[in-house]
């Protein structure tokens, strides 16, 4: 039995998620995983500290009241205007759901996060790829920009 054409292309393809660690060390890391290559900050850590033990063994309230609370305060908005998800994966995931009609073109820049294009072609979308290129250091350039816009034209 034969995968489908959505798990080949998803995940049958040799993936480039490594890169060497900005670290002293000759480890690579693997962001296509969530891997970072930086320490965790202090102020991170100070903050898990002060999670008290019985706030750990139940579920946090799945609306996420508060944080929605408190981002909304912090940068002026309403409570209505934040989503939240569990992490980006789901987030990223949510977006087409919301967005995307089968058969409707997602226009994608490569080399990029194949949760992207992934999340699209669930929803039955129609994939488009414009190339960055390897001697350009994979970076929007202005042939790449103009590559974009007449695909979007056309």
């Amino acid at each position: 039995m034969m995968p489908n054409s959505f798990f080949q292309s998803a995940f049958m393809c040799k993936s480039l998620n490594y890169a060497k660690s900005k670290l002293k060390t000759n480890k690579l890391i693997n962001f296509g995983s969530g891997e970072v290559d930086q320490p965790i900050s202090q102020l991170v850590l100070s903050a898990i500290r002060q999670i008290s033990p019985s706030e750990l063994v139940s579920y946090p309230d799945p609306d996420c009241r508060q944080l929605k609370k408190s981002i909304a305060k912090r940068y002026g908005v309403s409570k209505s205007m934040i989503t939240v998800g569990n992490g980006s994966d789901e987030i990223i995931e949510n977006i087409p759901r919301i967005f995307i009609e089968p058969g409707d073109k997602c226009l994608f820049v490569v080399p990029t996060f194949f949760r992207f294009i992934e999340s699209c072609q669930k929803m039955k979308g129609g994939i488009i790829t414009v190339a960055t290129q390897e001697k350009d250091g994979f970076t929007l350039t202005p042939l790449t920009l103009a590559k974009v816009k007449s695909t979007i034209e056309k």
